[in-house]
């Protein structure tokens, strides 16, 4: 079973795979703006 974590707190499966295809498309932008409104989600597997 995996959970998901933002900044402290639990989130669901669709909301993290959500920020990691908002996270992709500001990777592959150029611009560094962009990227600093990347978020990191932890993923704890048990």
């Amino acid at each position: 079973m995996k959970k998901y974590y933002l900044q402290g707190k639990e989130i669901s499966e669709k909301q993290a795979k959500a920020i990691e295809a908002k996270n992709q498309k500001y990777i592959s932008s150029n611009d560094f703006t962009l990227w600093a409104k990347c978020q990191f989600v932890t993923v704890v597997t048990k």
